[in-house]
């Protein structure tokens, strides 16, 4: 399973520390750079968490707001 975050603050921490502590962990976390501080830090606790480009598009268009989307979910995810 393949799980992206949009926001990177204490609840999606949490999610993360918590999914991280089962003992199968069959999940790979994709997070967004919104909190760098934060994202870095799971990132550096856990070998299956990354943090996404800012743009997370490899150059193609992206929406305003982000693209991390696209890299996370696949082709034709965001707004």
């Amino acid at each position: 399973m393949k799980l992206g975050f949009a926001g990177t603050g204490a609840l999606t921490s949490a999610i993360v520390i918590g999914l991280k502590s089962l003992k199968c962990d069959p999940v790979s976390i994709v997070l967004s750079p919104r909190n760098e501080e934060i994202a870095a830090n799971l990132a550096s606790r856990y070998p299956n968490v990354r943090v996404a480009s800012a743009d997370g598009t490899a150059g193609a268009p992206v929406p305003a707001a982000s693209g991390w989307e696209e890299e996370a979910f696949g082709a034709g995810a965001g707004p």
